[in-house]
């Protein structure tokens, strides 16, 4: 699907100009390296094919705790020789910033205020992050990042993963296992087809972005929950997790969790030399209140029930990746729904989502890349839930979206990635033309954006 030709020429011959103004800027200064490969003596190369997708050492040293024998240890001891202390001599400490610059096909601000010049959105930084990942004792490590959100002006916990991991050999095959505390449900996962780390690793931002509706429990409950869970790895082959999530401040925020919600994941791996299969499921059931002042008894409900493959290539020349993730969220809106509630967001007392993701990669020399991606969502109609709205609602009534998700990567060195990413939208919130009974029409979302990412 076109999108229609909305912008000014001036503005595209500044953004096909921005990635070769970035890399003469900043080709003599990202020659740094990320915390783990500080604290390792390894490169990014050792546990990533291009990041921040893992392969088969990065999964292992992820579960393991982001531990491996080569970390240098300051140990202190008692007065009898017991060791009482391990810090590693190389603090985990690492930074991350992203610039962009983005077009959406037509500035949504110009159906809701003036102000916008067309010329698109410029991000400095898009995003800005501190980390604490590394090592903290040989068995124990963190994955924290803090973000600072210009709009705010302040720093943020952004995801965070912090687990203690061990093995024992089974019957003479190994065993890992180990504790995960994290806030994002599938941020501790290994595989990169599930919501917290799967493609588009990085996605526009700003006020000329209209977000799509009918987003899965699963993958919007990012920084809002804390969990504990405990997993195993048994012989390279079988992994099983089980954790349960609750929201950080159940009676201040709106629709968060009530109780504890169960997370669940099964995943088996086997490896042929090069090349890596995985197939999995993994879910997520919850119980939410509609307000953020709950009355009554009622409450709504949602189970978000997955299923993920992977199949992975890594070669001195190529890399390919295939990835795939399936998700049903099964609702229930006893509260939320307007005959129980004359205040409620639902019209219906039920409801479904469906959501599909799948996207190949390829790289050559891990220097040139490019990776196409499929999206759809669909559920049932909704009067109340999915009403119309200008630019942001479905006349239809509907949360359905689909498009493909195009980008091209140049990776001058294995910290640093200049993409050119490009989202067409061929259905948005249920409709292809008009959708929103204002005159939007779903390629009017198309966005295109270039993209800096550093690692350091």
């Amino acid at each position: 699907m076109r999108a229609r030709h909305s912008h000014p020429s001036s503005g595209f011959r500044a953004l096909f100009a921005l990635p070769l103004f970035v890399c003469l800027f900043l080709a003599g200064k990202a020659q740094a390296v990320p915390s783990f490969a500080r604290q390792t003596g390894m490169d990014c190369s050792a546990c990533h094919t291009v990041f921040p997708e893992l392969n088969k050492f990065g999964r292992q040293f992820k579960m393991t705790g982001y531990n491996v024998g080569s970390v240098q240890w300051i140990t202190g001891t008692d007065a009898q020789g017991n060791t009482r202390v391990q810090v590693a001599s190389i603090p985990p400490i690492a930074g991350m910033m992203q610039l962009s610059h983005q077009f959406t096909a037509v500035n949504p601000l110009t159906y809701t205020a003036a102000g916008s010049d067309g010329g698109g959105t410029n991000s400095f930084p898009g995003q800005f992050s501190f980390f604490y990942a590394g090592a903290i004792t040989p068995k124990m490590g963190s994955f924290v990042q803090m973000t600072y959100d210009p709009g705010a002006g302040f720093f943020h916990f952004d995801n965070t993963d912090v687990r203690y991991a061990d093995r024992m050999d089974l019957f003479g095959t190994d065993l890992v296992y180990g504790i995960s505390a994290n806030n994002n449900p599938t941020v501790q996962d290994v595989w990169n087809s599930v919501p917290a780390w799967g493609f588009p690793y990085a996605v526009p931002s700003g006020s000329q972005l209209v977000s799509p509706m009918g987003n899965p429990q699963i993958e919007s409950l990012a920084n809002q929950v804390a969990s504990l869970g405990a997993y195993v790895y048994w012989n390279d082959m079988i992994y099983l997790e089980g954790a349960d999530y609750r929201s950080m401040d159940p009676l201040g925020t709106a629709s968060a969790l009530q109780g504890f919600a169960p997370y669940w994941r099964v995943a088996v791996q086997h490896d042929f030399d090069a090349t890596s299969l995985e197939v999995g499921t993994f879910g997520l059931a919850g119980n939410t209140y509609p307000s953020a002042a709950p009355s009554g008894l009622n409450q709504d409900s949602f189970t978000d029930f997955g299923l993920d493959s992977q199949l992975q290539f890594v070669g001195d020349e190529h890399l390919v990746t295939l990835k795939g993730s399936w998700i049903q969220e099964d609702q229930s809106w006893n509260a939320s729904n307007i005959n129980a509630n004359p205040a409620g967001t639902a019209s219906s007392s039920s409801g479904q989502l469906r959501q599909l993701h799948l996207d190949g990669t390829y790289y050559y020399h891990r220097l040139i890349g490019a990776t196409v991606g499929y999206f759809s969502n669909l559920g049932n109609e909704d009067a109340t839930l999915y009403a119309s709205a200008p630019v942001t609602g479905s006349q239809s009534n509907s949360p359905n979206n689909a498009g493909m998700v195009y980008e091209v990567n140049f990776v001058p060195w294995y910290n640093t990635k200049f993409s050119l990413q490009y989202t067409a939208y061929s259905e948005f919130n249920g409709g292809v033309l008009n959708y929103d009974g204002a005159g939007r029409n779903a390629f009017d979302n198309n966005t295109l954006m270039v993209l800096g990412w550093f690692a350091y």
